[in-house]
């Protein structure tokens, strides 16, 4: 922990040659021998040995020029002391020990002032180690209000010292006052601006801390953390060309910064959102190309694999998905996004007993976490357990009565044990509060079009919800066709039902859809609308199973309450946030 201060031993040299008048003093000796130590103090030990001399020196007699260099050696010895250990303390390698060190400073530091009050830094530095957790916060307000008396004239540190009282102010209109004085006396302050950001997002004035962000990143240009801030901060505003375009020209100063890269790569992914098919496909293949090349850089980035996971896992290529996600929680085992990105990997893949296993672990560290909570109702629905799912929405509904996602999820579960007026009275509330639903829409219009009860059914109606969810999707999904479909041949109208299953046909890719759908047309084509209880259903495949001997388990897809149609991506098993 050598650090010989260049000013300093040029006036221990200087005291050195006026100790010849004070020799005829007993303590003369020990102040020699101190003066010395000091010039050549390479250790801590050291400057504590020229404090103890420079006592001994005192105590033993000096006249009165002797005194006053003893003091001013003994001083000096203590500042230089506290300023070798005050990084171990708070500085970004701050040492395990650090609460001890700070102990043994604040012993010199105090002593030192004692000895000669206008220290500013001094005081300067007992505010900032007393306001620290564990620390003294009245010792350290006195402290900083000296300091600040005393750096009137020294920006530096009177900047601050402004930020430490900021530290300690009692309310945010204090706080910011500190700060915007720290700013104005010293302007490239990064502390202070960054502080002051920091502060202007937790009263809620994102644009100022935008401003404060971006001086950051103009006074520190290589400063990857900056950029990550400001795009951040862009974001939260909706702000997100202006977000890329700051992450482009960051990328183009830092080509090789895996973490802008990745950031990138993260905003196109979820830049794909309410994008047409085609502009959605471009934009994932660019975060694709983004996560790559971060973990070319980096191959351990955590941001690029879970984003390189979730695009794996929606082309279906789950295995490659899970091992980049697995590497994740190698990494970090507990990491909250990584547990949840595996968890929906292994819903996709219909894996939904791992799936579970993940979002519980999640719960249980966090219970009063409502999405986790939703999702592992959403999960119970999917593996064919709607009992389960019940419990935990009657659960979430008590707490929050006017959520739509659980009033949802709460419907298809009462769907799935055939309990249609249940059903039908959860996704009506769902509905009011969410109107452009699609899953809504197409789940309700589908109950009312073919429920197995009489007094459920209502084939107006049906159509209405559904043709409102192909406007939504813009005609573009099977499943949704096919049940505005079955509201027509609930009034009768087959000849439109026959229209709207095939065209749901033409577009279907998937081979259970397409066998459902084909179903659907033979019957609308013999003239009979489409009925279905999946309760009923079930049990009819059980015993089907129970005469031929076949033991597999009968887990039912879950999600829309249509045979055999998975769950759709926006709601229930794919949350994204």
């Amino acid at each position: 922990m050598r650090r010989i201060c260049f000013i300093g031993s040029i006036l221990a040299t200087l005291w050195f040659v006026q100790l010849v008048s004070a020799q005829d003093f007993p303590g003369a000796p020990d102040l020699e021998q101190a003066f010395e130590k000091k010039i050549n103090a390479g250790t801590l030990r050291d400057l504590d040995d020229v404090a103890a001399l420079c006592q001994s020196a005192l105590d033993k007699g000096l006249n009165d020029e002797g005194k006053e260099q003893a003091k001013e050696l003994q001083v000096s010895a203590w500042l230089e002391y506290s300023e070798q250990v005050e990084p171990s303390i708070i500085g970004p390698a701050r040492d395990r020990r650090w609460r001890v060190y700070r102990k043994e400073v604040l012993s010199r530091l105090d002593k030192a002032v004692e000895l000669k009050p206008e220290l500013a830094n001094a005081h300067l530095m007992i505010a900032r180690l007393n306001a620290l957790e564990g620390g003294d916060p009245a010792r350290a307000r006195i402290a900083v209000e000296k300091a600040i008396e005393l750096a009137a004239s020294d920006a530096q540190h009177l900047s601050a010292a402004l930020m430490i009282r900021a530290q300690l102010a009692l309310t945010d209109e204090d706080r910011l006052s500190d700060l915007n004085q720290a700013v104005k006396v010293v302007p490239e302050n990064l502390d202070a601006i960054r502080m002051r950001g920091a502060l202007y997002l937790k009263m809620g004035q994102p644009e100022k801390a935008l401003e404060d962000f971006k001086k950051w990143t103009e006074l520190e240009p290589e400063n990857l953390g900056a950029y990550l801030v400001v795009v951040q901060v862009l974001s939260q505003l909706d702000r997100a060309d202006e977000a890329k375009e700051v992450l482009d020209n960051a990328i183009k100063q830092n080509p090789k910064a895996a973490g802008l890269l990745a950031l990138r790569a993260r905003m196109q992914l979820d830049a794909t959102r309410g994008l047409e098919d085609e502009e959605a496909a471009a934009s994932v293949g660019k975060a694709l190309a983004d996560a790559d090349a971060a973990l070319v850089i980096d191959e351990n980035n955590i941001e690029a694999l879970l984003v390189r996971a979730t695009i794996l896992a929606d082309k279906k290529r789950f295995d490659e998905a899970l091992r980049d996600v697995n590497k994740v929680l190698e990494l970090q085992p507990d990491l909250v996004l990584g547990l949840w990105t595996r968890s929906l990997v292994l819903a996709a893949n219909k894996q939904y007993d791992e799936a579970v296993k993940d979002i519980k672990l999640l719960a249980a560290n966090d219970p009063a976490n409502e999405v986790f909570q939703m999702q592992l109702a959403a999960l119970y629905n999917a593996m064919g357990e709607p009992r389960r799912a019940l419990d935990i929405y009657d659960r979430v509904l008590r707490v929050d009565p006017e959520n739509a996602q659980a009033l949802r999820g709460r419907g298809d579960a009462h769907l799935s044990l055939g309990q249609h007026k249940e059903a039908v009275k959860d996704l009506e509330e769902s509905l009011e509060l969410d109107p452009e639903n699609d899953g809504v829409l197409n789940n309700l219009a589908w109950v009312l079009a073919t429920s197995t009860d009489h007094e459920v059914r209502n084939g107006k109606r049906a159509i209405e919800l559904a043709i409102k969810a192909c406007e939504v999707t813009k005609y573009e999904q099977p499943h949704i066709l096919s049940t505005l479909a079955s509201g027509y041949a609930e009034v009768e109208d087959f000849e439109s039902a026959i229209k709207w299953v095939k065209e749901g046909l033409a577009k279907s890719k998937e081979a259970t859809q397409t066998e459902s759908l084909t179903k659907e047309l033979e019957s609308y084509e013999k003239k009979q609308p489409w009925r279905e209880n999946q309760a009923e259903e079930k049990k009819k495949k059980e015993a089907e199973k129970a005469e031929s001997g076949d033991k597999s388990d009968d887990k039912s897809d879950g999600g829309e309450a249509k045979p055999d149609n998975p769950p759709e991506k926006k709601d229930g098993l794919f949350q994204t946030t």
